[in-house]
């Protein structure tokens, strides 16, 4: 008589170990300096990498790899902005085999764990580990801003390269310094384009891909890219894109301070460079010279009104957030600081979001 017997499948990885947690951490300190890397691209690993992510994904080759200077150069290239998504795609191709073979071999907690919070630290483990990692993925994360402006043009999803620290630093975990996937993998050619380049676009046609920059500069915290007299990210061709706080703003606003005019502040739309550009203007400057009256003030606010040329009123709440002063523009119709904190409240609660990172203004509609 014949049996059969069916193989039975493995048991399912359920957590990682604390040696390969402490690896995570060493991955994460290797990306961090990465991120930091100032010296000259690797021009011929980079466009290995670059060739390996196209065969990986199963697309046809690029005719050919451009390099640029600065990322405002990839606007001069002409390239056709309907292929903006490409990269997107091609970047699926890449993490799907990845996610499919972990789906195979981790219980479902763990593989959710590992896509979206890859650093566990409310399972106790010591967070200063990867602290400096999380600083550089801020710089970058906070920077795209500029950057993206700066190619004017169209704004086309990118590869990362040394601005995608966070990113790359994961999936090098998961693929090289663990055994859950085979070697070489869909994300070894990534991995390799990452370590060797800034940044990096993918087309049907071509691949673009950007020098590192030669200087950054960051505020006491590390957080921010910051500088008070240049550009606090400068390439080798000469170009530089200037930051206040972390805050992407014109050039003379760091140049040429004494240009800021009331009627530049009033004007702008964003909240951010708003306050950046009072701080450089000068705060008790701008409440004299703006006409400025004092509504109401509590300890950490104060409630500020004028007429508009329209002869709407314009309330202003500065608060302090963070060590520095801010200023947000409210409905006219607030009359006291605890009726503004209890609108913001509002809008806080029903964005889901905090009142540190609350980024609109009434504006007779909500701004972003």
């Amino acid at each position: 008589m014949n049996f059969w017997f069916r193989r039975s499948k493995p048991p399912l990885i359920e957590a990682l170990t604390d040696e390969q947690i402490t690896l995570l951490f060493e991955y994460a300190e290797q990306w961090a300096q990465i991120g930091l890397d100032l010296s000259p691209a690797n021009r011929s690993e980079a466009e290995a990498g670059v060739y390996q992510s196209y065969a990986a994904a199963k697309l046809k080759p690029p005719n050919r790899l451009v390099w640029i200077d600065h990322p405002p150069q990839l606007a001069e290239l002409g390239i056709n902005p309907n292929e903006s998504k490409f990269g997107r795609i091609m970047q699926q191709k890449l993490h799907e085999p990845v996610y499919q073979h972990l789906g195979r071999i981790l219980s479902p907690h763990l593989l959710r764990q590992i896509k979206y919070d890859p650093f566990p630290f409310r399972f106790g483990f010591d967070k200063s580990l990867s602290t400096h990692l999380f600083k550089v993925s801020n710089l970058w994360y906070y920077s795209d801003r500029a950057l993206n402006q700066a190619i004017n043009v169209f704004n086309p999803f990118r590869m990362y390269g040394q601005d995608g620290v966070l990113h790359h630093a994961k999936f090098d975990h998961l693929c090289t310094g663990l055994s859950f996937l085979p070697q070489p993998n869909t994300m070894t050619g990534y991995l390799q384009a990452g370590r060797n380049v800034h940044r990096w676009w993918a087309f049907e046609d071509v691949a673009v891909l950007c020098e590192r920059p030669c200087s950054l500069f960051t505020d006491e915290t590390q957080y921010w890219f910051h500088r008070e007299d240049g550009p606090a990210i400068e390439y080798r061709s000469g170009w530089g894109a200037y930051f206040w706080h972390g805050v992407a703003v014109p050039e003379h606003v760091i140049l040429h301070p004494e240009t800021i005019s009331v009627e530049e502040i009033e004007q702008e739309m964003d909240i951010e460079v708003r306050n950046a550009l009072i701080e450089r203007y000068g705060e008790s400057r701008y409440v004299q010279n703006s006409n400025f009256t004092l509504l109401d003030e509590d300890k950490w606010h104060s409630l500020y009104v004028k007429q508009g040329l329209t002869g709407e009123s314009i309330v202003f709440l500065a608060f302090d957030h963070h060590k520095a002063r801010r200023w947000m523009r409210l409905p006219p119709h607030m009359t006291t600081c605890a009726q503004a904190k209890h609108w913001l409240h509002e809008q806080e609660t029903e964005m889901g979001n905090d009142f540190g990172q609350l980024r609109f203004e009434y504006l007779g509609k909500r701004r972003w």
